[in-house]
C-alpha cells in the first residue's frame, strides 16, 4: 500500500477520534484506552490487515529493542504470521504508531527510537508518531 493512502487512511480515523471521541481528549483519558477508540476506527480502512494495540510478539517470542529491551508498540498494522520467515518483510508489516497526549510530558525521542527499531528489526515499512493535541491530532512521519 502507498505510503499516501496509509497517511489518509491514518488521518482519517484520527479526525473520526475527535469528532466521536473528543471527550476522552478533553479528559485526558489514558492513551490506551485512546489507542483502543483509535484502532477501532482504523479496523475498517485496513480491512485486509490485521491493525493490533500493544501487539508485542516476534513469532512466539518478545518484540525487542536493539538494547534486548522488551517493547510494546501502540499501533501495528501488520499481517500475524508467527511461524514464517517472512515476518519480518514490509509486506508483512505496513505500519507502527506511537501516541501521545498533549498531557503528556515524556520525552518523544524514546519513541523515534523505538519506531526506527521497529523497521531495522521488523520490517515496518512506515513510522508515525500520533500527537493528540488540544483541538486536533497531528501525524508526524518519522
Amino acid at each position: 500500500m502507498e505510503k499516501q493512502i496509509v497517511i489518509q487512511k491514518l488521518n482519517q480515523a484520527l479526525n473520526e477520534l475527535y469528532k466521536r471521541d473528543f471527550v476522552l481528549i478533553e479528559n485526558k483519558t489514558e492513551e490506551e484506552t485512546i489507542i483502543a477508540q483509535l484502532i477501532a476506527y482504523l479496523r475498517p480502512l485496513f480491512d485486509s490487515w490485521n491493525v493490533d494495540p500493544e501487539y508485542n510478539r516476534d513469532g512466539r517470542e518478545t518484540k525487542r529493542d536493539s538494547a534486548g529491551n522488551q517493547i510494546f508498540p501502540d499501533i501495528l498494522i501488520h499481517h500475524r504470521t508467527p511461524d514464517r520467515e517472512e515476518r519480518y518483510s514490509p509486506e508483512n508489516n505496513l505500519a507502527t504508531a506511537e501516541v501521545k497526549g498533549y498531557w503528556n510530558t515524556e520525552d518523544r525521542s524514546k519513541d523515534t527510537r523505538k519506531l526506527l527499531d521497529m523497521r531495522k528489526h521488523y520490517g515496518y515499512q512506515y513510522l508515525f508518531r500520533i500527537e493528540l493535541g488540544k483541538d486536533a491530532g497531528k501525524l508526524i512521519e518519522v
